[in-house]
């Protein structure tokens, strides 16, 4: 999905297939390399930032963006700051873009996953990072669950 749409082969798609491995449907497996994924990353969040509403949220399938980089997550193990910050603030733009409606939320319980996703990654930079790109994922582990209890809260009055 995100490999397709945001790696032009010019910028060397088999970035993202170091085994040279393919799925059922022949797109590249394997770990995102890690200046690929900080691109995706800033990319999204440019993505979250620019739609003004769900409309435009969702003509370009927001949710979907950043369901793939959210799946992207776990299997990425560079911890070079830039990369890293860049990764975590998508964090920040997903909860912007909810809380302006840009990113609707249909299904809470689809939401899982992505929060696993990112518990995960914050968990793993937290653990792995230097200091610096560990407190920022103690940061963001706040608005991981400020945006998992506005999720909620939307859910229980029946927005969702």
């Amino acid at each position: 999905e995100m490999r397709r749409a945001w790696l032009p082969t010019a910028w060397g798609f088999d970035a993202w297939n170091r085994g040279g491995q393919t799925d059922m449907e022949g797109e590249p497996t394997g770990a995102p390399v890690a200046c690929c994924m900080g691109d995706c990353s800033r990319l999204l969040s440019r993505a979250l930032r620019w739609c003004p509403d769900a409309a435009s949220g969702d003509q370009v399938q927001l949710a979907q963006l950043v369901a793939a980089h959210a799946s992207l997550l776990p299997e990425w193990d560079a911890w070079e700051e830039e990369e890293e910050e860049a990764a975590l603030e998508v964090l920040d733009d997903v909860s912007a873009s909810f809380k302006r409606g840009a990113l609707v939320v249909r299904d809470v319980n689809a939401m899982r996953p992505l929060f696993e996703s990112y518990g995960q990654f914050i968990g793993t930079a937290i653990d792995q990072a230097p200091a610096l790109g560990c407190a920022r994922a103690c940061r963001r582990s706040h608005a991981l669950m400020a945006l998992a209890a506005n999720v909620g809260g939307d859910a229980s009055a029946g927005v969702a």
